[in-house]
């Protein structure tokens, strides 16, 4: 995340679903709007994890008319968590390690495909 931040990123780590939960409802809530560009969502968390996360960001996402992009972050390429993720509302994922050329990739393809 360092690297992120050296380019000119803003980066707001949570310890849990719920804490990226509570960040994104606030902000809606706060703003009427969101102010993420994508969210980074581990799918295996304490607490809240990230399946769950999404598809309670997704819910509060609708009263406002937004989507924010929340590429899932899984030790799995393929299988029953990727199933899991697009039930959940994610729209891409990368498999960990986190390799920045491959989230670039992911970020240029979702800015590309965006509808305005």
């Amino acid at each position: 995340m360092k690297t992120l931040t050296h380019w000119g990123a803003t980066v707001k780590l949570c310890g849990n679903g719920g804490e990226a939960l509570d960040l994104v409802r606030n902000d809606l809530v706060t703003h009427r709007k969101h102010g993420y560009d994508y969210i980074l969502m581990d799918c295996q968390m304490p607490i809240m994890d990230g399946f769950e996360a999404a598809r309670e960001i997704r819910k509060e996402e609708k009263s406002y008319d937004v989507q924010i992009p929340i590429i899932a972050l899984t030790s799995h390429e393929q299988g029953e968590e990727t199933r899991r993720m697009i039930e959940a509302g994610m729209d891409h994922h990368l498999t960990k390690p986190l390799k920045l050329d491959r989230l670039l990739e992911t970020i240029r393809y979702i800015d590309s495909n965006a509808t305005i």
